[in-house]
């Protein structure tokens, strides 16, 4: 049975990052330090629609209705691999590493 810590901090939920399509992580780690719709999707070369409709699909995964919850959720999440509570390597190595300014580095290809 689940506590209400768990329920609230998706503790079981930790794969979520390892469920997520490789654009779906991207624009997701763009959210996360705050870029917009518009300029997620010019540095994506996609449309804003296409990075909606990636949202939509990240906050499904993420069992969230907004995408403020979804931001906090993957954030916490994230926060949990960069401590290393949960083990799961495959969604530690799928996350891009961010560059010291904190920026994304170009996609490569």
């Amino acid at each position: 049975m689940k506590t209400d810590r768990e329920e609230s901090t998706g503790t079981c939920a930790q794969s979520n990052w390892a469920k997520l399509s490789e654009r779906e992580a991207e624009v997701l780690n763009h959210l996360c330090i705050g870029t917009s719709i518009k300029d997620i999707a010019c540095t994506m070369t996609i449309s804003d629609r296409t990075v909606r409709q990636h949202m939509r699909s990240c906050r499904q995964h993420f069992g969230v209705r907004s995408s403020l919850a979804l931001v906090s959720a993957a954030m916490r999440e994230r926060l949990g691999t960069v401590r290393g509570n949960d083990g799961d390597q495959d969604r530690q190595a799928r996350s891009p590493t961010y560059r010291q300014d904190g920026t994304l580095p170009a996609a490569a290809g």
